[in-house]
């Protein structure tokens, strides 16, 4: 653990929304995939596949460090390697979702539970950029990775790392070749899921037990 959020990053709606916006897009694809359908943003990464360490982690692992994280931050509790990944990740997709002006998936993101000052209108790249600046004192093992001219998404790559801080990447590149995830982990995201949500999460694991542990 490397210590605890600035409270103002906890309780900022930026970060809020960000958890959100990843949130809803992997939701989206669990419930494109269960009823093979495509999703509404099929050519759309996951969150945690801006890390080129995280890449290609399945979408229910990726939804259960989402969730665990949002509840370990929440309790003020001491954050990980993968939670540092997890909030800078988010907050990136977000930043990408609003230049790209993805309405859809963004409007499904603010109707979370909690009541919101933050607006979604052409700041939120703004508001996502001091969001990152003040995580940076948090983030001291992430840094941007130098990427070709024609990718036009930002990869972000492991730096220096402690022992402790090596051991965690060790558990980081394990979720990778994860397929099932904490039966516990639909009871996670406590003010972050809506009702609905919650309960069409249920239903998928219900329909797909293979992927719980």
């Amino acid at each position: 653990m490397t210590g605890i959020l600035p409270e103002p990053v906890v309780s900022s709606d930026v970060l809020y929304v960000s958890f959100r916006v990843a949130l809803v897009a992997l939701i989206d694809e669990l419930m494109g995939e269960s009823m093979q359908m495509r999703c509404r943003n099929s050519s759309m990464r996951r969150f945690l596949d801006r890390f080129t360490l995280l890449r290609n982690m399945a979408p229910q692992v990726q939804l259960e460090c989402l969730l665990t994280t949002w509840d370990r931050i929440q309790q003020r509790r001491g954050y990980s390697l993968l939670d540092e990944a997890v909030c800078f990740a988010a907050s990136q997709q977000l930043s990408e979702l609003s230049l790209r002006d993805e309405k859809d998936l963004l409007a499904l993101a603010w109707r979370g539970p909690r009541k919101m000052d933050l607006q979604m209108d052409h700041w939120v790249c703004s508001h996502v950029r001091s969001l990152q600046v003040a995580l940076l004192p948090c983030l001291r093992t992430w840094q941007l990775e130098v990427i070709p001219r024609t990718d036009p998404d930002c990869h972000l790559a492991i730096v220096s790392l402690s022992p402790a801080e090596r051991a965690e990447r060790r558990d980081l590149v394990d979720l990778v070749g994860r397929w099932r995830i904490s039966s516990a982990t639909p009871n996670h995201g406590v003010g972050l899921l809506t009702a609905e949500e919650r309960e069409l999460l249920g239903v998928f694991f219900e329909e797909h037990p293979g992927l719980l542990a």
